[in-house]
């Protein structure tokens, strides 16, 4: 199934929900495509949904460019207020299911009114 950019945002907040991760560990999680991941974190970086924590060095890394940077990501308070705000938004519309099975006043198929 394709994903929207909203619902790969809101994978991407759900796989920080429990732990920081490196960009790496957060593709794992959500099966998106590392360019992509890297483009959304930063949105939610200019958000305020994420921020990033420079990740210490391990010692078999000193052989690596000065220049290499490895963050990891975490979800500020804004975050979480957003991932709780989704979970309540997930359990109204599961609490009611024939909400889906009404027609939408935007649907083709609603009845046009005449002037």
């Amino acid at each position: 199934m394709r994903r929207n950019k909203f619902l790969m945002k809101c994978d991407i907040l759900y796989a920080l929900k429990e732990k920081p991760l490196i960009s790496t560990h957060i593709l794992y999680r959500t099966g998106i495509n590392h360019s992509i991941i890297k483009t959304q974190l930063e949105t939610l970086t200019l958000l305020g949904l994420v921020k990033t924590i420079p990740a210490p060095r391990k010692p078999h890394q000193k052989s690596l460019s000065r220049n290499y940077k490895r963050n990891f990501y975490v979800l500020t308070q804004k975050g979480i207020d957003t991932i709780k705000t989704l979970e309540q938004i997930k359990f109204l519309f599961s609490e009611h299911p024939n909400v889906a099975s009404h027609p939408s006043p935007f649907s083709s198929t609603h009845e046009v009114l005449p002037k």
